[in-house]
């Protein structure tokens, strides 16, 4: 279908070819009516020819997933024929396919839980509405700029059948996301997309498809008896618990799945929160790319003692990491731009020098108006990273329950002052900016904070005290990019003369009262 280029088709001008599978095309196109670029799929006009009843089903179908409007899901704008051809116009992207991603390599676990939560948010809704994808899988899965995901082709395959048949020996359709049910005629429900969810997890954890054969029968057999493999082998630094979502999304029977995929992403955030999924370098910058918070497995990383926290505060990102300064730069430039950033491997240098070569996940955090106001950086050191992280956090910053609670209270009446002092001088959509910026740091983290109208809230009776200094950081970082240093500075030296000796002693422990004087 190259030929397709530079041609029109109906009011869409073909650009360029940017993708293509078995029974379709995917080119860029501009909507000459209003010079918008969408995507065109174009299926082979066979499809029409070989089946009486396809086109019927390609315009209830593609009808009914145009309905949906969900942040996640790829928004259908036109579909018809054209010249005998079937065509549906969407969105067009620019960041490409959940499967060019995990080409990159395994990822870590709070980015894989980020996809699959909005991921699962878009099956849910499709799910209450009535619909069944019936073929996710990463290629199906768009991104924007920023790293945001969106489904795309709901009901295409119960169009093309591309679910399981079967003919002689012949298996047509891909079998690596399919579950058991589809051939066992037990009836097509909600439950075979949460089971190529659990599929598309354990993929974006490992790097590859759970079963793997010389046939795509061989597959399927595997996907019908095989045990569900341990991504520990591949993943050793993942606990029992991100085990346990796997096989409780890719069980045999589907009965013994998670009802919904919103509870599969759930209990992936339940265990983000487990000693083993919370167990990874954390490190938060600034807008300018200065670092304002390293928790002690990114000091244990870079060899570095947990009293050296502060040390790296104000420091440019590349002198911490010891990075050249134009990937630090390029780091920094396609988090901020894009929102997102992943490399594969990146070599960074310990206190003592020594070279470790790591990947590294970025996501950008933003204001209400778009703009870059930091970034969170995840890292893992592969393959021995279960063997170089101890996993005693905070070792030499041991506190009472007493002075949790002194610290607690110090941390909530900063949030609480720097809030109040946003909302005053930049209004009420500023508060609200800090309180989702924070509570997307904390989702991100597998942190047990939120905050709700203002009030925040720790859902664990002993959160780690680093906690508190990421947070705390990230509140300042923000407020200082939208109403200035000095006056962020006079308000915490404000609330610091109103707390108690005791108090400030225990905060200084932690480098809470350092976060502005350090940078400012």
């Amino acid at each position: 279908m190259t030929e397709r280029v530079g041609q029109s088709l109906g009011r869409y001008r073909i650009i360029e070819k940017i993708g293509a599978g078995g029974m379709a095309t995917v080119y860029r196109a501009i909507q000459t009516s209003i010079g918008r670029e969408v995507a065109v799929k174009i299926l082979l006009s066979s499809l029409a020819a070989q089946d009486e009843g396809f086109l019927a089903r390609f315009h209830r179908e593609v009808q009914v997933s145009s309905t949906l409007q969900h942040p996640h899901i790829l928004p259908v704008y036109d579909f018809g024929e054209y010249q005998g051809s079937p065509y549906i116009v969407m969105a067009y992207l620019k960041g490409g396919s959940l499967t060019d991603v995990i080409r990159q390599g395994p990822m870590v676990l709070s980015e894989a839980t980020r996809i699959i939560t909005q991921l699962a948010d878009a099956l849910d809704f499709a799910h209450k509405s009535g619909v069944i994808h019936r073929d996710f899988k990463p290629s199906n899965v768009m991104l924007d700029e920023r790293g945001n995901t969106y489904l795309a082709d709901f009901g295409l395959a119960k169009v093309t059948d591309a679910s399981v048949q079967l003919t002689g020996s012949r298996l047509v359709g891909t079998p690596d996301y399919m579950a058991p049910d589809l051939v066992s005629e037990k009836g097509v429900t909600r439950s075979i997309d949460v089971y190529a969810m659990g599929v598309t997890l354990y993929q974006m954890l490992s790097g590859h498809v759970p079963f793997k054969a010389s046939t795509p029968m061989g597959v399927l057999m595997a996907h019908m008896s095989a045990p569900i493999p341990d991504i520990r082998i591949d993943r050793p630094d993942l606990g029992e618990a991100v085990q346990q979502v796997i096989n409780l999304s890719m069980a045999k029977n589907a009965a013994e799945r998670f009802p919904t995929a919103g509870d599969l992403a759930c209990e992936l955030h339940g265990a983000l929160r487990t000693p083993q999924g919370s167990a990874l370098p954390l490190l938060f910058t600034d807008k300018g790319g200065e670092v304002i918070f390293t928790n002690s497995f990114m000091l244990k990383l870079l060899g570095r003692p947990e009293t050296e926290a502060r040390n790296t505060v104000g420091r440019p990102l590349r002198e911490v990491l010891g990075l050249d300064a134009n990937e630090a730069d390029t780091l920094m430039r396609d988090v901020c731009k894009i929102g997102h950033a992943y490399r594969q491997s990146l070599a960074i240098r310990t206190k003592s020098g020594a070279s470790l070569s790591i990947s590294c996940s970025g996501t950008g955090t933003f204001d209400d108006k778009g703009e870059c106001v930091g970034a969170d950086f995840t890292f893992l050191q592969l393959p021995t990273y279960s063997q170089t992280l101890d996993r005693s956090q905070g070792a030499e910053y041991a506190f009472d329950t007493g002075e949790r609670t002194l610290l607690q209270m110090y941390f909530m009446s900063q949030l609480d002052g720097l809030r109040a002092l946003v909302i005053r001088l930049g209004g009420l959509r500023l508060g609200e900016t800090l309180e989702r910026i924070l509570n997307e740091t904390s989702a991100r983290s597998g942190w047990p904070f939120r905050m709700k109208d203002g009030r925040p809230e720790i859902t664990n009776s002993r959160p780690e005290p680093f906690i508190y200094h990421g947070l705390l950081a990230k509140a300042v970082a923000y407020a200082t990019s939208v109403i200035g240093a000095g006056v962020v500075h006079k308000q915490m030296k404000a609330v610091d003369a109103q707390m108690g000796d005791r108090s400030l002693e225990i905060a200084a422990r932690l480098g809470l009262r350092e976060i502005t004087d350090n940078r400012y």
